[in-house]
């Protein structure tokens, strides 16, 4: 099962391949019959159950679109953003387009991602930074305009994680058994 990053490194492919999409649907379309192994959600990918809903693939291209990594014209149509040209063949730099649209979101959000590291860096046992409490963090601090929900902050953050922006640590816990 692949990530939101593979995902969007998948669809910005599959966008650069043409010069305009008449539509978000035709995008979604060509994604299901594909069935790439990007968008399995579960299983063995033999039948459609296994991978993302239209929805879901839709939500994934608001994100594109909110990094603008392509743009959603009023009428429907659908292209690769300028910025985004190349980006899909090129694995650095589509890192580093990555890390450079999620700093812009947080900036347009009321945060900078200097924020983000200095909150880390204030957090003590028994809390932990994750996406939660950094959010959190980030919300009380005086005069803080944040306006992302934790939900959207966590997606961003793992996302500028994956390429490389900020650095992820997951820990396996074990606990006695039960019974």
């Amino acid at each position: 099962m692949a990530n939101t990053h593979a995902r969007v490194r998948y669809a910005l492919r599959l966008v650069a391949r043409r010069r305009m999409w008449n539509s978000r649907s035709e995008i979604i379309s060509a994604i299901r019959r594909a069935r790439p192994d990007e968008m399995k959600i579960r299983g063995d990918g033999s039948t459609a159950e296994h991978y993302m809903s239209a929805q879901s693939i839709s939500n994934l291209l608001s994100l594109m679109d909110d990094l603008d990594l392509i743009a959603i014209r009023n009428d429907g149509a659908v292209s690769l953003a300028a910025r985004a040209q190349g980006a899909e063949r090129d694995s650095e730099r589509f890192d580093l387009l990555i890390q450079a649209s999620v700093r812009n979101v947080f900036d347009d959000s009321g945060t900078q991602m200097a924020d983000v590291e200095e909150v880390i860096s204030t957090i003590r046992l028994p809390l932990v930074p994750d996406a939660k409490t950094i959010h959190a963090k980030l919300k009380a601090k005086p005069k803080s305009s944040m306006i992302l929900n934790v939900d959207r902050f966590s997606r961003l953050l793992y996302l500028y994680a994956c390429a490389g922006g900020i650095q992820r640590n997951v820990r396996v816990l074990y606990n006695r058994a039960e019974g």
